[in-house]
């Protein structure tokens, strides 16, 4: 379960795993080489990875959708595409491994 809650670069975000950074928030555009919105806008897939990071979807998408879905709370999945959790996120896989060793089982 994540919540919204203050980031050092990007204001008020959605975070997803706070102790992996990772968040969902509007497009970061400071680093206009990154052509981040146009490559999030493209048709392929193949281009919309920029890092192993937060979640960039358009500031109208958060703003319409993200905020007041999950301003009182709520749970949400994050599914990778092809890579798996573990190589993707690997602090959140890790931290998770440690949970389900320490109460010996699986956490739902």
């Amino acid at each position: 379960m994540g919540g919204f809650g203050p980031s050092i670069d990007a204001g008020r975000v959605l975070w997803v795993d706070y102790d992996s950074a990772v968040s969902i928030h509007p497009t970061a555009t400071g680093v206009p080489s990154e052509r981040r919105a146009e490559r999030l806008a493209s048709p392929s897939p193949d281009d919309n990875r920029i890092t192993h990071g937060c979640i960039n979807v358009s500031p109208e998408f958060y703003e319409q959708i993200i905020r007041p879905t999950f301003e009182r709370g709520g749970v949400f999945y994050i599914l990778p595409e092809e890579t798996p959790i573990a190589e993707a996120f690997p602090e959140f896989a890790q931290s998770s491994a440690s949970g389900q060793q320490a109460t010996g089982s699986l956490t739902r």
